[in-house]
């Protein structure tokens, strides 16, 4: 839909004194094997004088480090697209619209009521599928509407700061 807004970067994490190698190793393995990578972007173990050919200034207790590729996208672009490719194959989408009721028919979901957060309009949504894709709010959703989760969400955050060479 839109590769152009998706690249690979390759990261480096360092390993220092008391470092568990091999909880950093499985971590990686597992890493790679969820993000289904090539092997070309399979992590691979530097030595100390490696990971400091790239980061000289690192602290004295370095022992080792991984190189690996992380995937990043520009989150807002990449989420118009998707809505975009969505509408030319049939969809009917809704910016700032909040699901304020499930329906339900038989056992299963059919759609939902939403309201529009701008006009203060409802609109009642009639499905075949119904997909809750809210992410970090899919639990609240459920709640919201008179369902239980199946399992609470342990929310996390990651990041990470990429820095040119010349700046570390």
């Amino acid at each position: 839909i839109a590769s152009c807004l998706v690249g690979s970067e390759m990261c480096i994490r360092d390993r220092y004194k008391g470092d568990s190698a091999m909880k950093m190793r499985a971590g990686f393995f597992l890493f790679d094997k969820l993000a289904n990578v090539t092997d070309q972007e399979k992590h691979q173990v530097l030595s100390e004088q490696e990971v400091r050919a790239y980061a000289p200034g690192l602290k004295e207790d370095l022992k080792s480090g991984f190189v690996y590729g992380e995937y990043m996208t520009e989150d807002a672009r990449f989420t118009m697209e998707n809505a975009a490719s969505a509408v030319e194959h049939g969809a009917l989408v809704a910016n700032h619209a909040e699901v304020i009721e499930l329906i339900e028919a038989d056992g299963n979901i059919t759609g939902a009521k939403v309201i529009d957060k701008y006009s203060k309009q409802t609109y009642v949504i009639q499905s075949h599928v119904t997909v809750n894709a809210t992410g970090p709010w899919a639990q609240q959703l459920l709640e919201n509407t008179g369902y239980q989760a199946p399992k609470k969400l342990l929310l996390s955050k990651g990041i990470h700061l990429v820095l040119s060479l010349i700046h570390i």
